[in-house]
């Protein structure tokens, strides 16, 4: 359930009105591709990433996306702009939309 995992009830309703079988399917898809060898796989070309600008949101609670250590080095080796989001976790942009609004905004304004 989304919201023993920390997403605010509301938000969280609303998630799930939107879930359907299509959702369901592509979810599935990303969690099976953060299983290894595939993320060895999409890893093996990240620095290809540093043609684009990128941005790294590492919220210092989301404890379910790697280590911050692991974050920094896939950051910077695809060239991403990192922006550290303290004390907020994996849904940070609901946790926070006017942070979250922000750091985004501001980032696509420096394009």
């Amino acid at each position: 359930n989304l919201i023993s995992r920390g997403l605010d009830a509301q938000v969280a309703h609303d998630v799930a009105e939107g879930m359907d079988a299509t959702m369901g399917e592509c979810i599935l898809k990303l969690y099976r591709d953060t299983t290894q060898p595939a993320m060895t796989t999409l890893g093996a070309d990240l620095e290809k990433a540093t043609a684009r600008p990128g941005l790294s949101v590492l919220a210092t609670r989301d404890h379910w996306v790697g280590t911050d250590l692991q974050r920094h080095r896939a950051a910077s080796r695809a060239g991403a702009q990192t922006e550290v989001l303290e004390g907020l976790g994996h849904w940070w942009f609901a946790e926070n939309p006017g942070t979250a609004a922000r750091v985004l905004k501001t980032f696509w304004h420096a394009l």
